[in-house]
């Protein structure tokens, strides 16, 4: 819904660029996922524990998984800010 937003109101300032400025939002948001998943990872193993392998599995030690619910508590909350802050942002052109 957030991206259908930008979309209109992006088109609305620039009508003649209607596919470069669909390009920008939505490669936007794809290196956004990117850069969150760097960052998650380098939230969840700071100290870049390597995995640990058994048999056919591979998994990484307790303490990594531990970190789960709080990285996850903290990115819910700055996407909760990015989002509200972009909301605010989006209008039509006069």
């Amino acid at each position: 819904m957030i991206q259908s937003a930008s979309l209109k109101a992006g088109w609305s300032h620039l009508p003649d660029k209607k596919g470069l400025v669909s390009g920008i939002i939505i490669s936007g948001s794809g290196f956004g996922g990117f850069l969150s998943g760097i960052f998650f990872q380098q939230m969840a193993d700071p100290n870049d524990v390597k995995p640990m392998y058994d048999q056919e599995e591979v998994y990484f030690p307790k303490e990594v998984g531990n970190r789960y619910p709080d990285i996850q508590m903290m990115l819910c909350g700055i996407y909760l800010i990015i989002i509200v802050i972009g909301v605010c942002l989006i209008e039509n052109a006069p």
